[in-house]
């Protein structure tokens, strides 16, 4: 009975951490969907991104993952943000001006990529 309630309680265990991870992943792609329009008002009514800073809408950072990468482009009117995700270590959300939030691979999110490269 104890082998058979331990198995069961692995089990739930590992259910439960993989629906962590899918809720914490749909939580990043709601903050970095919540930036977007930020970005477009910051962009009407400065005529750039130069400046803008919106890695303060993540104060509630899941644990699994990393700092937001922001990268904005040197002409200031296209920006990406990437998001690790915390079901797969190797791959990241993307979200720019142009796009549907995607998934890319790490190298992309470190390439410094203004655009999530559709």
């Amino acid at each position: 009975v104890i082998a058979v309630l331990g198995i069961l309680a692995s089990i739930v265990l590992v259910s439960l951490n993989s629906a962590r991870s899918k809720a914490s992943d749909a939580a990043a792609k709601a903050s970095i969907s919540a930036v977007i329009p930020q970005a477009f008002l910051y962009l009407d009514e400065n005529g750039t991104l130069s400046g803008y800073d919106p890695l303060l809408n993540f104060s509630a950072l899941r644990p699994c993952s990393e700092q937001p990468t922001v990268n904005i482009s040197k002409d200031g009117k296209e920006l990406a943000i990437f998001v690790k995700s915390c079901e797969d270590d190797s791959k990241y959300f993307c979200d720019d001006l142009n796009s549907d939030i995607i998934e890319v691979d790490q190298a992309y999110a470190m390439s410094g990529k203004t655009d999530c490269g559709k």
